[in-house]
């Protein structure tokens, strides 16, 4: 099974593009109580999109980083398994949380470690290679979803 986990922030789209990248069959989102909404319009996003991926949410304290690593380090154990592979994204969330998680997965086999730069290029952290995001799939309706933007957006037009 194809398992990312992401760290959501302030910004979905490097979250949202990334795992349109990797096209999981399950996408784990981290979040805080202040970031709950971007992981759940990246949630709905990624489900309108590949309609296969499930959508798990686990929250984690941005503000107490003992509380943060129990948590990580539970949402690392729960999925790094040997059938699995997994991806962590750790361009979203607050950097001490990046930090943790990479550290929690940088020495696992089957984890590869990304990180998606404001150029769209997704980084391999172990091997320290890169990809350009094809975003092509990403449409104009899909960022203003994303974004939390609602109504009738063709009177904006």
């Amino acid at each position: 099974m194809k398992v990312n986990i992401s760290l959501v922030g302030g910004q979905p789209f490097p979250v949202f593009a990334q795992a349109l990248d990797a096209k999981p069959d399950i996408l784990v989102l981290i979040h805080s109580k202040r970031t709950e909404e971007q992981a759940m319009l990246i949630k709905q996003c990624v489900k309108n999109k590949l309609h296969a991926t499930s959508v798990s949410l686990t929250e984690a304290d941005a503000y107490d980083l003992k509380q943060s690593e129990i948590t990580l380090e539970a949402t690392v154990n729960a999925w790094v398994k040997p059938d699995n592979q997994v991806t962590v994204n750790i361009a979203g969330g607050t950097k001490p949380w990046a930090l943790q998680l990479y550290r929690l997965a940088l020495d696992r086999e089957n984890v590869k470690c990304v990180f998606i730069d404001q150029n769209n290029k997704v980084w391999d952290m172990k091997s320290f290679k890169s990809h350009s995001c094809d975003h092509g799939e990403i449409n104009i309706d899909d960022l203003f979803e994303l974004n939390g933007v609602t109504g009738d957006r063709k009177s904006v037009v």
